[in-house]
């Protein structure tokens, strides 16, 4: 039994048949493990130890371990690529090599693909999925632009793929270029990385702005004042309002100099009438609704008529 709770270890409390085969385990044994309560029948071939807990993990590894070379997939790729691994519920998708066996369980969805190579495949807490680049090539085949913009703005800025990655990957003679995803993926990569944003960070930004229907900005915008000399560039602007963006990164922006820096170039904004409001990546990442509300603000206090823009 220790040989069987070491396996299980492994595989969040689950063996499988062939786990147990491997390990010496008899037929006769494994009826007699299972009338004792030892081992707990979840589905055919699959089984769990008694004191495993139950969660998102357990059964997103069942739902790999009841089909034949199945991976974890699409939006539950996602999920285990983020770390969203606590909360239990919604339907665990997997991908399977075209003619293996499909997982058949309640929840679980499977997809049938032609390939599945090692190179675009990754472990997340002992779970087998699709690595960062075939999950965002994978979704870009079934969902629209506005959210396979907004999951690239997200892997990008959580580091789980980079720019030139994604472009090699999408371009001729790249994996991802024959993909069913690979046109529409290369369309929103123009469109994130054809912005002026020079960030990460700031590509995310120009992302949530052009989404809340809020009036377009300028992006890298100079400031100048009355005789044309120069002040400042603001990450986004809207200069007929006269408000600024700004996108605060610590490692640019944390010593004493730049602090300093800071501080009086905001001076001299405001002497200018600018009103500038400060985001930091993690502000972004954690609460990016208290931004929109922000620039909403201020465009509604700056007494130009304004309606927001159709969706």
């Amino acid at each position: 039994m220790a040989a069987i709770d070491r396996r299980a270890r492994t595989q969040h409390g689950l063996v499988t048949h062939t786990d147990l085969k491997v390990l010496g385990v008899s037929k006769s044994r494994l009826r007699c493990l299972v009338a004792h309560g030892q081992l707990i029948r979840q589905t055919r071939g699959l089984y769990r130890l008694p004191g495993a807990p139950r969660s998102w993990l357990q059964a997103a590894m069942a739902a790999t371990l009841t089909g034949s070379g199945a991976v974890l997939s699409h939006q539950a790729a996602v999920r285990l690529l983020r770390g969203e691994v606590q909360s239990k519920g919604g339907t665990i998708e997997v991908s399977v090599r075209r003619g293996g066996r499909r997982a058949r369980r309640d929840g679980v969805l499977a997809h049938s693909c032609r390939s599945l190579p090692d190179e675009e495949l990754t472990t997340r807490f002992g779970v087998p999925c699709t690595g960062p680049l075939r999950t965002l090539v994978d979704l870009a085949a079934v969902q629209g632009d506005e959210e396979v913009e907004e999951l690239v703005s997200d892997f990008l800025t959580r580091r789980l793929v980079t720019a030139p990655s994604l472009c090699d990957y999408l371009s001729r003679g790249g994996r991802g270029a024959t993909r069913p995803g690979g046109a529409p993926l290369r369309r929103c990569l123009d469109t994130i990385l054809g912005s002026k944003a020079e960030s990460v960070a700031e590509q995310r930004l120009h992302w949530l702005w052009r989404h809340s229907h809020l009036p377009p900005p300028q992006g890298q915008f100079e400031v100048v004042d009355a005789g044309g000399r120069f002040v400042a560039r603001v990450d986004f602007a809207l200069p007929a309002l006269k408000i600024a963006v700004e996108m605060d990164g610590y490692r640019y922006h944390g010593d004493a100099k730049s602090f300093q820096h800071d501080r009086l170039r905001g001076i001299r904004l405001a002497a200018l009438g600018w009103r500038v409001i400060h985001v930091t990546p993690t502000m972004l990442a954690q609460n990016p609704q208290a931004i929109v509300s922000a620039i909403t603000a201020a465009v509604e206090a700056g007494g130009t008529p304004w309606k927001p823009t159709a969706a």
